[in-house]
């Protein structure tokens, strides 16, 4: 990269998208023990400390005048607040590449979250030449998406679906367990081989309580940079809130972890507890984030500029009176059939949900946080 300074958007688009991707990939790392996933993660935290450098040298050199120096302070939280993330992605991956210690049976466990995060490489014959993301997303593995695309030393994230995949990209994908099974199968990759927890295994309790901070931690982060996004202190606060949360599910792992130690090896654990301390740093990052919304200084544009120029946009929709959505199961509304989007959280009666299940029930007045692709913006706010 070029001792030139870059043009801040640029820096904070591409530390957005990478810190996303860099969760998915650690967590999944560890799930599944897979240490090809974790060194993509630590290869992706050099890259970043490499965009931290380039938005403080552009920043310094930005503030012409107080105002705009105050202005600029929240971009430098921005940074910092990146930074701290993509740092506890890596503590996480160096559980698998570091060989810590993690019981068989509480990966097992782990792995009856929702969603999970792989990586393929296009190597000949796995992919017929033309096809698309679109297309490959409709072949392969039903109701898994590709989030990026690495091709080379260029990166794309979150590809518009008319992309064409080229032999030797390497693509992550993120999806419900059993599509990504599915892909594995069909792309000839590393075996998938996620192990079930069983009716009787001693982890299920932790292993639960750490989704549980996933789950948390995956909200926050959105939230996040959703009210970066609207410049919008309700939503700030609704991150902000969430820190009681996180204190007493941190509370909760501590004690799970104590209670497994009781029967076995303590030191078998510390992988779990490192997993469970940069959780809990991630969600205080994300907290970061959110506190550079203010209250009385309005923000710099930069800050706004740079999420619409997002390829993967954060979006906060309400359902209106005369919404097609309304009465509609999430799962089968035009937001997930036809535009690529996930819900990240949906508030009903005041409440949040992270995650909802693609049952839940739209009604008038529903909040939704949405993340998919930017270029859908439009159509989304038509519903």
């Amino acid at each position: 990269m070029a001792d030139e300074p870059r043009n801040v958007k640029e820096i904070l688009v591409e530390m957005k998208d990478i810190s996303e991707l860099m969760i998915d990939l650690a967590f999944s790392a560890v799930m599944y023990d897979n240490k090809e996933m974790a060194e993509e993660v630590l290869a992706l935290e050099e890259y970043m400390n490499e965009l931290q450098r380039q938005a403080r040298m552009t920043l310094v050199l930005s503030g012409r005048n107080r105002e705009e120096a105050e202005q600029l302070l929240s971009i430098f939280s921005i940074v910092s607040g990146a930074e701290k993330i993509s740092d506890a992605a890596d503590d996480i991956a160096t559980v698998v590449t570091g060989d810590m210690p993690v019981p068989a049976a509480f990966r097992a466990a782990l792995t009856e979250s929702y969603e999970t995060t792989a990586k393929f490489s296009v190597s000949p014959g796995t992919v017929a030449p033309g096809t698309t993301v679109e297309s490959f997303e409709t072949t392969h593995g039903t109701g898994s998406r590709i989030i990026a695309v690495r091709r080379g030393s260029d990166w794309l994230f979150d590809p518009a679906d008319s992309v064409v995949l080229q032999e030797e990209d390497t693509i992550f994908v993120r999806g419900p367990q059993e599509s990504v099974q599915a892909l594995y199968q069909d792309m000839d990759g590393v075996q998938f081989s996620p192990g079930t927890a069983g009716e009787e295994n001693t982890f299920q309790d932790l292993a639960g309580a750490i989704i549980d901070m996933k789950d948390l931690m995956d909200l926050a982060t959105g939230l996040a940079y959703g009210a970066v996004l609207f410049n919008n202190r309700e939503l700030a606060e609704e991150v902000l809130a969430l820190e009681s949360q996180a204190d007493s599910m941190r509370d909760h792992v501590e004690t799970a972890i104590l209670s497994a130690a009781s029967a076995q090896d303590a030191s078998e654990l510390r992988g779990v507890y490192q997993l469970a301390t940069a959780s809990e740093i991630i969600t205080d990052a994300a907290m970061e984030i959110a506190s550079t919304v203010p209250d009385d200084v309005k923000p710099h544009p930069v800050l706004v500029e740079a999420n619409l120029e997002s390829d993967e946009a954060i979006i906060r929709a309400v359902v209106g009176a005369d919404s097609p959505l309304a009465g509609k199961k999430l799962g089968d509304t035009e937001l997930v059939m036809d535009l690529g989007m996930t819900a990240i959280a949906v508030q009903q009666n005041g409440e949040w949900t992270y995650d909802p299940d693609q049952s839940t029930v739209l009604d008038v007045e529903d909040v939704l946080i949405l993340r998919g692709p930017s270029e859908h913006q439009e159509q989304v706010h038509e519903l």
